[in-house]
């Protein structure tokens, strides 16, 4: 909200100074609006989807491997290797806590 705030009301009035005596202005302040407001609607979107996006079921499930085989993680198999990780996910967090 902000970044598009400042566009429309910082830069896009400096721009129209800037172009006032061109004869193209209208055409590159329309240009400068239009990628502006596609970078806007494009956050817009990957956010929403990002957020709207289930991570569950089977393709997540497939995904979640696939990225863990790439990055040679050791995918939890069963209940008891799924605490094991989480009790050492969190004493590497209290670990990395009391280091600061």
């Amino acid at each position: 909200g902000g970044l598009s705030h400042t566009f429309f009301y910082v830069l896009l009035p400096m721009l129209q100074q800037y172009y006032k005596d061109d004869a193209l202005s209208t055409i590159k302040l329309s240009c400068h609006v239009g990628y502006v407001i596609f970078v806007l609607v494009n956050v817009l979107y990957n956010y929403y989807m990002c957020v709207m996006t289930p991570n569950k079921g089977p393709t997540y499930d497939r995904i979640v491997r696939e990225l863990a085989v790439a990055t040679e993680f050791a995918y939890p198999e069963t209940p008891s290797q799924v605490s094991q990780c989480k009790r050492n996910y969190e004493e590497m967090m209290i670990f990395r806590s009391q280091r600061r």
